[in-house]
């Protein structure tokens, strides 16, 4: 086996199968071409049973004859007969088993140079020769009846020779087939695994590299695949960033721009005389309250008080209304309300309306309190001179009230002299510059 191995220096350099591959591949070959084979031939071995059935009356009747009439070569002619026409169909089954395997094998390695057992084991039949691995139509054929004959069909001739006969020619056949069978089989562990078959027609079988080929190539896929999916997350990934960073630089520009315009719009000459007018309003508005409040701790009417506040408070409130019509017209004031950042300025106007309404609701109730407070305070005098009993003492005032509408002491005015009033304290000079700033008790 050895030197046989040897004897064709001219392989192709394809790497030899390892010898389970070899042999998987052959083994699957078999099966796809004996379970057909198997089959057919037990179909042809139920014609054999029902042959026997049918035609055992009529050649028992002939048999008897013969012996009846002592023809003894009529006899053996009957029963060989018999014979043929029974096993005829089992012959002929037995027979398709070796074309059936010798179709399948020279019609696959004519066409894909391989069996389906040998794609399956991943291996391929070449030519011997250097230069021609491809395996032609007539090699191919010829393989496949040295195949056929080494595995079915010295053994479908020797079944039909001990069906017919002459059975020891059979039976030497059968011996024969046997021997060539294992002989081709276990050949093909040798080096370059090469059965007899293989020698015979200059083939060889070698392995491909279809399986390794594929997994190459997947792997290059997912590779690709891989790196693609990382270059995409990257992008996105940068893409990202950079978006993130326009969008944080147009958030900066556009808060710069609204502070700016915001800036510009406090800065104007239109809205600069607007507070300063509004400051000026406030300071007069507060001045008149602390005269009011002067004139009624100096005991004036309070009808002439009360006159004097709403003269006041009403030219006040009209030369305001009409310093702001003035400025609502100008065209600054217009450009300026209809910028965003005079829309953001208007917001925030409004919510100082609100807040200024709060505000004059409560110094209006603390008005009412101390409008109250001053006529009790009349009221009460008036009744200590005619000596009439005095009123309910309401609710004292707290703050800079109280001490505005303070009660004289009656000790001190028992200790002056009789009939004389307590002086009411010097009154601070009035200082027409209304001040815009709060003084040291809070008031404008």
């Amino acid at each position: 086996m050895t030197s046989l191995d040897h004897s064709a220096p001219h392989l192709p350099a394809m790497p030899a199968p390892t010898a389970l591959r070899r042999i998987t591949g052959w083994l699957i070959d078999y099966v796809i071409v004996m379970v057909p084979g198997v089959t057919i031939v037990g179909f042809g071995l139920a014609g054999v049973v029902n042959g026997l059935a049918g035609s055992a009356g009529a050649t028992a009747a002939e048999t008897a004859l013969d012996l009846v009439t002592g023809s003894g070569a009529a006899l053996g002619k009957t029963a060989s007969s018999f014979w043929s026409s029974v096993t005829s169909p089992l012959l002929a089954t037995i027979l398709v088993v070796p074309l059936l395997q010798f179709l399948y094998l020279s019609a696959m390695l004519s066409w894909r140079g391989r069996t389906v057992g040998k794609m399956i084991a991943d291996t391929t039949v070449v030519t011997a020769a250097a230069g021609h691995p491809r395996l032609r139509a007539g090699r191919a054929t010829g393989r496949a009846f040295c195949t056929t004959l080494l595995e079915t069909g010295l053994l479908g001739i020797a079944f039909v020779l001990l069906i017919t006969g002459p059975r020891i020619v059979g039976l030497s056949l059968w011996a024969a087939a046997i021997v060539a069978f294992w002989f081709n089989l276990l050949s093909a562990l040798g080096a370059r695994r090469r059965t007899l078959v293989d020698l015979v027609t200059g083939t060889a079988v070698v392995r491909t590299t279809v399986y390794a080929d594929a997994a190459a190539r997947a792997a290059v896929l997912a590779r690709r695949t891989s790196d693609a999916a990382v270059t995409a997350a990257r992008r996105t990934s940068e893409a990202a960033t950079v978006a993130g960073h326009w969008s944080a630089d147009a958030a900066a520009v556009a808060a710069q721009m609204a502070y700016e315009g915001t800036a510009r719009l406090a800065a104007s000459a239109p809205v600069q005389q607007t507070v300063t007018g509004a400051g000026q309003a406030a300071a007069q508005a507060a001045q008149l309250a602390r005269d009011s409040a002067a004139m009624l701790a100096r005991s004036a009417p309070v009808h002439q008080v009360k006159a004097k506040t709403a003269d006041l408070a009403a030219s006040v409130t009209q030369s305001a209304k009409d310093g702001a019509d003035r400025l609502a017209r100008s065209a600054p004031m217009q450009q300026a309300l209809n910028s965003q950042a005079g829309q953001q300025v208007q917001a925030l106007g409004a919510a100082g309306a609100q807040r200024a309404r709060e505000l004059g609701g409560q110094t209006a109730d603390r008005a009412r309190q101390v409008g109250g407070r001053a006529q009790q305070l009349w009221r009460d005098r008036r009744a200590r001179r005619n000596g009439l009993p005095q009123a309910v003492t309401p609710a004292p005032l707290e703050g800079e009230w109280a001490e505005i509408f303070e009660e004289p002491d009656p000790a001190a005015l028992a200790d002056g002299p009789t009939g004389s009033r307590p002086t009411a304290a010097p009154q601070a000079a009035f200082d027409p510059t209304p001040s815009p700033w709060p003084d040291e008790r809070g008031i404008i």
